[in-house]
């Protein structure tokens, strides 16, 4: 049973030295995920309809959208309209009704910035 849960593979060796091992990489790391954390609160600042509470230690948003429409309806749309994929936060059990949605911002930054520039005129488009 246990085999299923956790199947055994090379890679499990790799835990312990990337643990024990040099960690000054993570400097740099934290460094981009908090601009580019703090690039997916400036957009959610500037952008109607769009709130959110600043991650504290994630490399993810919920942002709060304030449309007439589910989540669910706004994620695929935006995704066949503009080519965005981000997921619906009642697919994470956010309470129902609260319309939120969950961004994953680990790409760079020129990358996140198109994605909300995008985000942004479907919105406009769509909720004038």
């Amino acid at each position: 049973m246990r085999a299923r849960l956790c199947a055994n593979h090379p890679e499990q060796y790799a835990i312990k030295p990337a643990l024990e091992g040099p960690q000054d990489h993570l400097v740099e790391v934290k460094r981009k995920l908090r601009r580019r954390r703090d690039l997916t609160m400036q957009w959610c600042r500037e952008t109607p309809r769009v709130s959110c509470v600043e991650p504290r230690g994630a490399f993810y948003a919920y942002p709060r959208i304030d449309i007439p429409e589910g989540d669910d309806v706004f994620v695929t749309e935006l995704i066949r309209q503009k080519y965005v994929t981000v997921v619906h936060g009642s697919g994470f059990g956010q309470r129902p009704g609260t319309k939120h949605f969950r961004i994953v911002f680990l790409p760079d930054e020129k990358t996140l910035t198109a994605a909300y520039a995008a985000i942004a005129d479907f919105m406009q488009e769509r909720y004038r």
